[in-house]
């Protein structure tokens, strides 16, 4: 599972990292759940410009 996105809706962009790792939590801190997940701001003069969301599920067989 890849899930990246940018986002750009509402409210401060401040506190727009602090929820999409909220909820990047919620989705991978599950059992069973084997793999990476990542978080990075894009800053400009110290101005959040973009948040990436990416989440990897590693298949064990």
């Amino acid at each position: 599972m890849n899930d990246t996105r940018s986002t750009r809706t509402g409210g401060s962009k401040q506190q727009l990292p602090v929820r999409e790792l909220q909820r990047l939590l919620l989705s991978v801190s599950q059992r069973g759940f084997h793999g990476t997940a990542t978080l990075t701001v894009s800053l400009q003069d110290g101005h959040v410009q973009h948040v990436r969301v990416a989440s990897e599920q590693m298949v064990r067989g």
